[in-house]
C-alpha cells in the first residue's frame, strides 16, 4: 500500500512539472513585436549611483549622463512635428544658476563628420516645482537647414570657461526613420506610461494591472526604475521578454537626493515617455500601478478611441471614480478589481487622466495635458458614463466611508483576469527557479559553519 501511495505520488508530481513546463513553452514564442531593451537582472546596486561621463549607443537603453556636474542629459529627439526640425534634448540642471548654455552638433552616422555647433534653446518642464534645487528641461536644437538627412547623433557640449576643460557627451536621436539609426519599428494603438518605481511594489498588484491593463486595450508598457526588488525585477523581465514593455534606468547620482528633485522626476519621466512613443503608439497614457482607464459602453479603451477621437483633440481626459480600500483589506482582497467594489458616488474632480496623442502634446501633466503642440489643439474631456478612470487607493479620512455605492463594472473582467495572473505567476516563479538553480554549484562542498565566539 505505502509503495503504491509512493508512487501515485511521483505520478501527480511530474504531471504537474509537465503542465507547468507545457504552458512555460507555450508563453516562450516571441510576440509579433520586440524591443532592444535594458536588462535590469541586476538588483544589487544601491539606490543612487554615479553617473560617468560617456556615450549612450541606444535610445532604448538611456541612463542619465553628466555633460558637467550639476547637469544630467537623459535623452535626445528629432522632432519634425512643426515647420522647422529640432532635436530635442532631455536634461536636468541646478536651478542655483542658469541653465548652462549648451550646444549641439550633428552626425548622420557613427563615422560622419560632424556639423557646426547650434546654440540650444530651453523650455523648462512644470515651472510650478521650480523652488526644487534641480529643474527639467527640454533644450531644443533647431537643425540646420543645410544638414543633409537627418543625424542619428548629436553631440552636446557646454561652453566652458578658458580655465575649464571642454565637456561634450554624445548622444543617440531617437524617432528617426534611418536605417543607419537604432529606432522602433512597432505600431500600436494605445499603451501606457508608468512613473518611476520606488518604494515597496507588490507582485501580485504589478501582475494584476500588467493583465488587466492588457484585457482593456493596452498592447505596450513603459517602466522607469528608480528602486525595484529583484522579485518585481523578475516578473517585468518576463514583460521585456515578451515584446510587452520595456524598463528604463531612473537612477540619479548621489549628490541629488529625492527632495531635489519634484516626485522622483515624475514629469520629466512623462516628457521622455511622451517622445519615445511618439513614432510607435497611436496614443498614450500615464497611469500608476492602481489605476485603470475602463470603457462603459465600449469592449476596450482602442474602441472608445477611435470613436471619440478628432483631428482637433490632442487628448482624452477621463474623470475618476475612487474606490476605497482600507490597509488590512488590500493585504487580503487580491486581486483588487475583483474584491474590492464600493466606490464614492461622485466623480473625483482632482484626480482625472489623460489619454494623449503625443504628436499633438508638448508638454504632459499628471492630471491634465499642460501644453499641446499648436494653440488648434484641444483636449476633449470624455463623458463619464462612456468610460472613466477606476482608482484603487487607500483613504484613512472617515468621511471616505460615506456616500458609497456598489459598482461591480470590474467583475466581468474576473475569471479572464484569475487565469492569466495565475498562469503568469507560475511561469515567472519557475523562470526565476531554473535561473536561480543555473547557479547553483552542486557539487560544492558545503562550507563549514563559523562558530560564535
Amino acid at each position: 500500500m505505502m509503495q503504491l501511495k509512493l508512487k501515485l505520488t511521483f505520478i501527480t508530481l511530474f504531471s504537474f512539472i509537465g503542465i507547468v513546463l507545457y504552458v512555460l513553452f507555450i508563453f516562450s514564442f516571441p510576440a509579433s513585436f520586440s524591443y532592444r531593451t535594458v536588462s535590469q537582472n541586476d538588483t544589487t546596486k544601491p539606490r543612487f549611483i554615479e553617473v560617468d561621463k560617456g556615450t549612450q549607443n541606444d535610445t532604448a537603453k538611456p541612463r542619465f549622463i553628466e555633460v558637467e556636474k550639476g547637469t544630467l542629459l537623459y535623452s535626445a529627439w528629432f522632432d519634425d512635428r512643426q515647420d522647422q526640425n529640432y532635436i530635442q534634448v532631455l536634461l536636468l540642471t541646478s536651478h542655483r544658476k542658469n541653465p548652462p548654455p549648451l550646444f549641439c552638433r550633428f552626425q548622420s552616422g557613427i563615422g560622419s563628420n560632424p556639423s557646426s555647433s547650434v546654440a540650444s534653446s530651453y523650455y523648462e518642464i512644470d515651472k510650478k516645482y521650480s523652488n526644487k534645487r534641480y529643474g527639467m528641461f527640454v533644450a531644443s536644437c533647431a537643425l540646420p537647414k543645410q544638414l543633409i538627412g537627418t543625424p542619428c547623433y548629436v553631440n552636446i557640449s557646454i561652453k566652458l570657461t578658458s580655465e575649464q576643460r571642454s565637456s561634450s557627451v554624445v548622444l543617440p536621436v531617437g524617432n528617426v526613420k534611418n536605417q543607419q539609426c537604432t529606432t522602433n519599428t512597432y505600431r500600436g494603438e494605445y499603451g501606457i506610461c508608468i512613473p518611476p518605481l520606488h518604494g515597496h511594489i507588490s507582485v501580485d498588484a504589478l501582475i494584476e494591472f500588467l493583465e488587466l491593463s492588457q484585457i482593456l486595450g493596452a498592447s505596450y508598457f513603459t517602466f522607469y526604475d528608480f528602486e525595484i526588488s529583484k522579485k518585481v525585477s523578475n516578473v517585468l523581465n518576463y514583460y521585456e521578454g515578451k515584446g510587452l514593455a520595456q524598463v528604463l534606468s531612473w537612477k540619479l547620482p548621489s549628490y541629488i537626493s529625492e527632495s531635489d528633485v519634484h516626485y522622483y522626476g515624475q514629469i520629466f519621466a512623462m516628457e521622455d515617455c511622451l517622445f519615445r512613443s511618439m513614432n510607435h503608439l497611436d496614443f498614450v497614457a500615464f497611469n500608476d500601478l492602481d489605476e485603470y482607464i475602463v470603457p462603459l459602453q465600449y469592449g476596450n479603451i482602442s474602441s472608445v478611441l477611435r470613436s471619440i477621437h478628432k483631428e482637433k483633440h490632442c487628448g482624452h481626459c477621463f474623470q475618476s471614480a475612487k474606490f476605497v480600500v482600507s490597509g488590512r483589506g488590500r493585504q487580503n482582497s487580491w486581486p483588487v478589481t475583483q474584491n474590492i467594489f464600493n466606490r464614492r458616488q461622485k466623480a473625483d474632480l482632482t484626480h482625472p487622466k489623460c489619454v494623449s496623442n503625443p504628436k499633438k502634446v508638448f508638454e504632459h501633466g499628471v492630471h491634465l495635458i499642460m501644453q499641446p503642440l499648436k494653440d488648434k489643439y484641444v483636449t476633449n474631456d470624455v463623458d463619464w458614463n462612456a468610460a472613466r478612470v477606476f482608482h484603487y487607493r487607500e483613504c484613512h479620512d472617515p468621511t471616505c466611508e460615506e456616500e458609497l455605492e456598489e459598482d461591480k463594472t470590474m467583475e466581468k473582467y474576473g475569471q479572464r483576469l484569475r487565469q492569466r495572473i495565475d498562469v503568469i505567476k507560475g511561469i515567472v516563479h519557475l523562470k526565476s527557479s531554473l535561473k536561480e538553480c543555473g547557479n547553483c554549484k552542486p557539487n560544492a562542498k558545503k562550507s563549514k559553519p563559523i562558530e560564535a565566539g
